[in-house]
């Protein structure tokens, strides 16, 4: 009896060996996750308001089946140059956050000319430069506009930036979940392998996933990821690895493939680095 079920044990090894390899023949392994469609890390995800991941830790605001949520807000306003320094205001350098805005050292404007008389050759109007340091009110208008308006709205706008990315990301995976149907995957994955295998094959992919649902509420401009209608069957992933390189517990889980899906990854900030 017991030699009858170490043969079946065997041949239960082989045909899974058999049939991993003949699913990977079929289907395309993606060995590094820069391969995917788009990768959204969720170490990202600005601590602002709006936004929420249970990789922060559980919190009585949410359900524990919300994976993250995002809402989006209106941009903050660019604060109004003042009038008298409209003329000098470097429009390009306002929105720069990165940086204060600066004012031009001198401007050139037109000015009615004072020697001209109706029927003159002259034209009525001529070419004027203006200098900053001679307009020290100009300057002191400006000084209190960047410190009162412009850099609390620099701030601000610094925030929303953050958030905006992160959901413009999700925005494009819903645009292309719609265009695509079920051809699209969604899954939350953790812990990312990055190993040059005895094989020489470079991996750089995540050992941990589960099926998750994008949700999208026009008129609140909110993302939500939680777990997929059918579960989350969070499982090992390790299709991106040979048969031999694979943990021997885990043999039994490799038949499952990606089913030739493509796919989008929400990738936790957790590593497992293997050398």
């Amino acid at each position: 009896m017991e030699a009858t079920s170490t043969r079946n044990k065997a041949r239960v090894i082989r045909l899974i060996d058999y049939l991993t390899r003949l699913a990977s023949l079929r289907t395309k392994i993606f060995r590094d996750l820069d391969e995917y469609v788009q990768v959204l890390w969720i170490h990202e995800i600005p601590r602002e308001k709006g936004c929420f991941t249970q990789a922060w830790g559980p919190t009585e605001e949410y359900d524990q089946d919300i994976w993250i949520e995002i809402q989006t807000s209106p941009e903050p306003e660019l604060p109004t140059v003042p009038e008298t320094c409209s003329d000098w205001s470097k429009a390009d350098t306002t929105r720069r956050t990165s940086d204060l805005p600066e004012l031009h050292t001198t401007i050139t404007k037109q000015v009615r000319n004072p020697g001209w008389k109706e029927g003159a050759e002259q034209p009525p109007f001529i070419s004027q430069t203006f200098h900053l340091d001679r307009f020290p009110e100009v300057q002191k208008a400006w000084d209190k506009y960047v410190e009162e308006k412009w850099m609390p709205w620099a701030e601000q706008y610094e925030k929303w930036k953050k958030v905006q990315q992160i959901y413009s990301a999700l925005f494009a995976i819903r645009q292309e979940q719609l265009r695509l149907g079920e051809e699209y995957e969604l899954i939350l994955a953790m812990g990312l392998l990055t190993w040059q295998t005895p094989s020489n094959q470079r991996v750089k992919r995540h050992l941990v996933v589960a099926n998750a649902l994008l949700e999208f509420e026009a008129r609140l401009g909110k993302f939500t990821v939680r777990p997929n209608h059918d579960g989350a069957n969070l499982r090992p992933e390790l299709d991106m690895l040979e048969i031999e390189e694979q943990p021997a517990r885990y043999v039994t889980s490799a038949v499952m493939c990606h089913r030739g899906k493509k796919a989008f990854i929400l990738r936790m900030f957790s590593f497992l680095y293997v050398t």
